[in-house]
């Protein structure tokens, strides 16, 4: 059984031909609402990929890959420091 056809076929003049060929090859400006949207779109992606965040642990020394006890000594030097700073 043959299907039916639900699409009549459409008979286009030599000038409505061109036309479509030359919309197809160079479709008009975009909208400018649309372009604009596209813009604030991706300056979104942009920005929430560079908020990201790795959680730390509590020992930065130790999150960048340093042995445990060194990491230990190093982040009581930095606090020492730190309490330096902030006490004088």
């Amino acid at each position: 059984m043959k299907k039916r056809c639900l699409i009549k076929q459409i008979r286009l003049t030599q000038r409505e031909r061109l036309r479509l060929a030359e919309l197809t090859l160079n479709p008009p400006p975009r909208n400018e609402r649309v372009k604009t949207a596209q813009a604030r779109y991706q300056a979104m992606k942009r920005s929430v990929a560079l908020e990201h965040v790795t959680p730390v642990g509590g020992n930065v020394f130790l999150d960048l890959g340093f042995p445990p006890e060194e990491a230990a000594q190093l982040k009581a030097e930095a606090d020492a420091m730190i309490r330096d700073q902030t006490a004088g």
